[in-house]
């Protein structure tokens, strides 16, 4: 994802789909009300725990009420911002697709039969495509970041000893994982290049399989055909093996955070600086710093 990308993405975004900022706005307040569901639903399991040691009753349902109010917040808000996410895509293809019907038919036929019919289907796709790809990785990106930055602070306030040494692991993860994934990129773009000449050439080659037939070039084609699906495969099967090991990577790396809580935690609880609460609570704000190990498959 380039800068230029992302930018022409959002450009497309607000000039096809329909009350583009206002649904980008609510997005954005989705975005910013899930920063406090890491704390509700930790500090609801500390307050949980801790008063089922204590025997305290009022307690105890007061931490249940909060654990479930910050499950169901955070389901509601899911589902808000995917049926937000999924209408403003969805707008923004059928105004696109809408125009360019309207602006090909305007166009004389002869100079309309000039240009190859695969190269204007994938001009059709490639900018929806695009932009639907680069949007949900942006949303993503926000999403996990924005949710690991409240879980790290709110950390820092129940334990900062564990928080500090969380945090010191999830830089070094972070710093491997973007290692892992420099090369990504220049490999996608790669497939996705290689991808579009084989289907705009498949369907060229089917719109003139009568002048093939015409001047026996039926073989010529096929080993043509053949090597650029050759092509093809072997630029996915480097995006699949690099996809492959950088998930097996991730999620490796993704249980560094949990493990430093949980032993540096526990360690706290067994000479009694800490509750257990407290450490349980410690561990469940890791489930939301962990993706930090995968953010660099959004970018």
């Amino acid at each position: 994802m380039t800068r230029s990308s992302l930018w022409s993405s959002f450009r497309w975004i607000a000039r096809y789909a329909d009350r583009s900022a206002e649904r980008l706005a609510w997005l954005a307040a989705l975005l910013v009300v899930s920063v406090i569901i890491p704390m509700f639903d930790s500090y609801g399991l500390k307050v949980t725990v801790d008063a089922m040691a204590a025997l305290d009753r009022q307690g105890m349902v007061k931490g249940i009420v909060m654990v479930v109010g910050a499950f169901l917040a955070e389901s509601l808000i899911a589902g808000a911002n995917t049926k937000l996410r999924v209408s403003l895509m969805e707008s923004a293809a059928l105004n696109q697709r809408r125009r360019l019907v309207d602006n090909t038919m305007s166009i004389p036929m002869l100079a309309f039969d000039r240009i190859p019919r695969g190269d204007v289907i994938s001009r059709i796709t490639s900018d929806a495509g695009e932009a639907s790809r680069i949007f949900t990785s942006v949303w993503y990106l926000c999403d996990i970041s924005l949710k690991a930055v409240s879980a790290s602070v709110f950390m820092l306030f129940l334990n900062w000893r564990v928080g500090v040494l969380v945090l010191a692991g999830n830089v070094i993860v972070v710093a491997l994982t973007r290692r892992l994934n420099v090369s990504m990129p220049e490999k996608a773009k790669a497939h996705r290049d290689s991808l579009g000449r084989t289907s705009a050439r498949a369907l060229n080659i089917l719109e003139g399989r009568r002048v093939i037939k015409a001047f026996l070039a039926k073989d010529q084609m096929e080993r043509w055909f053949r090597s650029q699906t050759s092509e093809t495969y072997a630029a996915e099967m480097d995006v699949a093996r690099l996809v492959s090991w950088n998930e097996f990577c991730t999620y490796i790396f993704a249980f560094v955070p949990m493990a430093a809580a949980f032993g540096y935690g526990g360690y706290l609880a067994a000479i009694g600086l800490e509750s257990l609460g407290g450490i349980l609570a410690v561990l469940r704000l890791t489930d939301y710093i962990g993706p930090l190990a995968g953010l660099n498959r959004w970018l």
